[in-house]
């Protein structure tokens, strides 16, 4: 009974993808790459190098870096002083189980154990809102070790050494290295634009204030939009670390923003919503640091993205049953959700059964030990998650 009071948070912790009601963008495979193409917007995943985003085009515009083993868009863990460098191979690097569901191309890393003491995974969600063809990203950490632990999710975005960054001015100063002395901070909003470093590395951490988004512009007029379910609380930053950081070293810029330091108990799931924009700059926006038009355009495309639903949504239309289980369950559904796939998982994050199932479908489970499971049912619009029983 321990390990179900340790577990019994998991069943509200998750959280869906995006529900759009208008056409949505399929993803496509091509090898290890998986893309999507929303209008004249290109988003490309690598399977193989840590479930990486690599390319973020508009038309013929590439965002992310292209150069070195650095390049585009990783995921590691925070605090930085845990792992210190280089970064765990297994979620940064290594290859990523890889699916395409509906509008949803999913990654899934395995088992990381670099740091003493735990064990955890990553899952990467990606999909497009074909309303204004910007990408949300669900990342997840999933705790799949014995003992509690304590973490933040850390996204690091590389871009070319050029141009100017702003954000709405928190409530605690920029720290770091005197790059700081850069930042002009300018009504609402602190600037930075890109000088040159002499090839030394610098960077500073900051809170990004109450509007919850960062943006990027470039010379030629193309304005990138991080964009965060919440903003996270100066008393919630990771040890040492901050909501965002800047980070240059003469030939390319990291754009890095972190979640919540969030504690998780074995078998618990955290999610960490991001949109990503990439437009070219209407004429009636000047690509000036301080000027107002970017800051009301970059407010407007967050204005206007789709929101994020709550799994519990799905939840109240489906029912499990009996629970606790001795032989087989029966997964029933209302209308709008006919068919699913579900998928259940042992403590130690195993898959133990995984298959199609369809409204008032009988699932057999006598195959299992008796014990605590964790099922997750998977939608063409979202997911829900839970606790099944095996007695």
């Amino acid at each position: 009974m321990k390990f179900i009071s340790l577990f019994i948070g998991f069943l509200f912790v998750c959280l869906a993808g995006v529900v759009n009601s208008r056409a949505q963008v399929t993803p496509q495979q091509d090898g290890n790459i998986y893309s999507i193409t929303a209008g004249d917007l290109y988003f490309a995943v690598d399977a193989s190098n840590g479930a990486r985003i690599v390319s973020v085009k508009r038309g013929d515009k590439e965002l992310l870096l292209q150069t070195s083993n650095m390049r585009g868009s990783t995921l590691w863990t925070s605090p930085q002083s845990e792992w210190n460098w280089p970064p765990l191979s297994t979620t940064d690097s290594e290859t990523y189980s890889a699916t395409i569901e509906g509008n949803r191309m999913i990654f899934e890393s395995d088992d990381e154990s670099g740091i003493s003491g735990r064990k955890f995974r990553f899952r990467k969600t990606f999909w497009a809102n074909e309303s204004d063809q910007s990408i949300t990203i669900q990342y997840t950490l999933i705790n799949v070790g014995t003992t509690d632990f304590t973490n933040a999710l850390w996204s690091v975005t590389r871009v070319l050494a050029e141009g100017i960054t702003f954000w709405m001015t928190g409530e605690k100063d920029p720290w770091g290295s005197t790059l700081v002395d850069h930042i002009d901070e300018m009504g609402d909003y602190s600037w930075i634009e890109y000088r040159e470093s002499n090839g030394i590395a610098m960077k500073f951490f900051t809170d990004i204030g109450s509007a919850a988004w960062f943006a990027h512009t470039t010379p030629d007029n193309y304005m990138f939009v991080k964009s965060f379910e919440e903003d996270v609380p100066v008393s919630e930053f990771a040890p040492g670390e901050g909501e965002l950081e800047y980070w240059v070293d003469g030939s390319y810029v990291e754009l890095e923003n972190q979640s919540t330091y969030k504690t998780l108990a074995p078998g618990d799931e955290f999610h960490y919503y991001v949109t990503w924009h990439l437009v070219e700059l209407p004429e009636s926006v000047t690509n000036e640091k301080g000027d107002e038009s970017l800051i009301a355009y970059a407010q407007e495309l967050v204005d206007n993205e789709a929101p994020v639903n709550s799994i519990r949504e799905i939840k109240n239309r489906t029912r499990i049953f009996p629970n606790p289980v001795n032989d087989a369950f029966k997964v029933e559904m209302d209308g709008t959700y006919n068919n699913a796939r579900i998928v259940l998982y042992d403590l130690l994050g195993n898959v133990v059964t995984d298959t199609e199932i369809r409204s008032g479908q009988i699932v057999t489970v006598n195959h299992l030990k008796e014990g605590l499971y964790f099922y997750r049912l998977k939608f063409a619009d979202g997911e829900q998650y839970g606790k099944l029983i095996k007695q």
